[in-house]
């Protein structure tokens, strides 16, 4: 799940998953940033992640604001209790 907000002159994009990439988070923010550029159409993100081909996506954005929310390991939570599954993490980004 993926969900954008913003905030004052801020934007905050939130990734929930069971698991996460190598850089996945990063991808798929630096993508976003070519479609708030005009790069991009929102439309074509369709076709890019039915492509399943990393080298069609975006830059991957610097980890600057960047950072773990929760994680969630057999049960045991880590952080805020935010109504996720067993197994679920939640990464946050914002800038």
């Amino acid at each position: 799940q993926l969900s954008l907000s913003s905030r004052g002159d801020l934007v905050w994009i939130e990734a929930y998953a069971n698991r996460f990439l190598k850089h996945m988070v990063r991808a798929i923010v630096g993508t976003l940033v070519e479609v708030g550029h005009g790069k991009r159409t929102p439309a074509g993100l369709r076709t890019l992640l039915a492509a399943k081909d990393r080298t069609a996506a975006g830059r991957t954005a610097p980890p600057h604001g960047l950072f773990l929310v929760r994680v969630d390991y057999d049960g045991a939570s880590k952080g805020n209790d935010d109504g996720l599954r067993q197994g679920e993490g939640r990464t946050l980004t914002g800038g």
